[in-house]
């Protein structure tokens, strides 16, 4: 908000000074307001300039993308496409992740053939996007078609590839992709990767492989990272090692409200009703911002006639 507020006010700035015939400023402006939220000015903003060009239309693109209005972004394109604009790779890349937003593998697909007939050079960008495309929508073969095609490969590239092995339940697949990834140098796995393998520990409750990712992010001191912690605590849990799960918990030395909610929820699921509820009593005492998922975790642990009166307590805003 506090940004918005100091664009707002260049904005007007560079009314009173006449710089708006400027269409870099105002492509400026318009990426600034859609990355803000203010999609409302971001709009008006486009609608307002005489001097739109392929930028302007990819930060409406990017913006409605961005703002979780895929529908909006893939009208944006079509609108582009009709009016004879050239689209680059931003506006591709775009567009196919908005198909893949809306889950629309169709419209993907077509922009995807639409691209090749039309001598596109589809990058990194294009590709990765692609990749997520068709791996949401189950269509793996045709992910690993455009993995192999591309001649250069980021971060990125490796991410979608794992992460559609494992959306998929490619479990042999998903770790020796992980392995081939270590083995290239250049794109070496960061808290996002780890994020994917350890989910998918979790959700197949793999706990020999996730104590190995495990030893992993603390021989590379990535364990530090509060979103690896937090993905360690639940695969724990979910793996019924909660024991574990405790000590990695007591290790955090600042905790967020997703740490607290995955250790109630993991002492809920093991049995641990008692030392549920008592740490849920100790983040109502600090004071901490309760979310749903907190309320649902501990009342998941009243399952005894003892801790019913404490569930009903919870419910009654107690």
């Amino acid at each position: 908000m506090k940004y918005l507020k100091h664009g707002k006010s260049f904005h007007c700035l560079s009314i009173k000074v006449g710089m708006l015939g400027d269409c870099s400023l105002c492509n400026a402006l318009l990426d600034m307001y859609a990355k803000c939220g203010d999609l409302t000015s971001s709009q008006s903003m486009f609608t307002w300039m005489d001097c739109r060009d392929v930028i302007s239309w990819n930060s409406m693109l990017n913006g409605f993308l961005y703002n979780g209005h895929p529908g909006k972004s893939f009208w944006c394109f079509r609108e582009m496409i009709s009016l004879g604009i050239r689209v680059d790779s931003m506006s591709l890349s775009c567009a196919i992740s908005a198909s893949a937003a809306s889950g629309e593998l169709s419209s993907g697909q077509t922009i995807h053939a639409w691209g090749i007939k039309q001598g596109y050079n589809f990058d990194i960008s294009c590709s990765n996007s692609l990749i997520s495309l068709y791996s949401e929508s189950g269509d793996i073969e045709a992910s690993k078609s455009v993995f192999k095609e591309m001649v250069l490969k980021d971060v990125i590239s490796w991410n979608a590839m794992i992460g559609g092995f494992a959306s998929n339940g490619m479990i042999l697949e998903t770790f020796d992709m992980l392995y081939k990834m270590q083995l290239t140098g250049y794109a070496q796995p960061d808290v996002a990767t780890l994020f994917t393998i350890i989910s998918l520990c979790a959700e197949r409750m793999l706990l020999r492989e996730g104590k190995t990712v495990h030893g992993f992010t603390i021989r590379r001191q990535m364990i530090s990272d509060l979103w690896v912690i937090n993905s360690l605590l639940d695969m724990y849990s979910k793996c019924n090692c909660i024991i574990k799960a405790e000590l990695l918990f007591n290790a955090i030395p600042k905790r967020d409200l997703v740490s607290w909610n995955v250790m109630i929820s993991g002492y809920s699921r093991n049995g641990y009703s008692k030392e549920a509820q008592s740490l849920f009593k100790t983040l109502t005492h600090q004071c901490l911002q309760l979310s749903f998922s907190t309320v649902l975790a501990v009342i998941s642990s009243c399952i005894s006639l003892d801790s019913l009166q404490f569930g009903k307590s919870i419910t009654a805003g107690r």
